[in-house]
């Protein structure tokens, strides 16, 4: 019965953590949404959303664990999509 319990709060923890994703993208920017705030991801993902474009992102504004202006905006990470 531990067994069960174990597994299960496993699944629902795993529910909770959310990957990186595209909140918002156009021809110069792209807008990356992530609860987890994995650098690396969101730019990997910002990347395949400018290459759309034939450009390249570069990072803007990086999301603080102590917090912004807030709280949606502290786990946004903005790229410019340049050439």
């Amino acid at each position: 019965m531990r067994f069960v319990a174990v597994i299960g709060m496993m699944v629902m923890l795993h529910g909770c953590s959310v990957a990186p994703k595209v909140k918002d993208s156009s021809e110069n920017h792209v807008t990356i949404e992530s609860y987890s705030m994995n650098t690396e991801k969101s730019k990997q993902l910002a990347d395949t959303e400018c290459a759309r474009y034939n450009r390249r992102a570069q990072m803007v504004y990086q999301p603080t664990s102590h917090g912004g202006t807030s709280i949606e905006d502290e786990r946004d990470y903005v790229f410019a999509c340049v050439d």
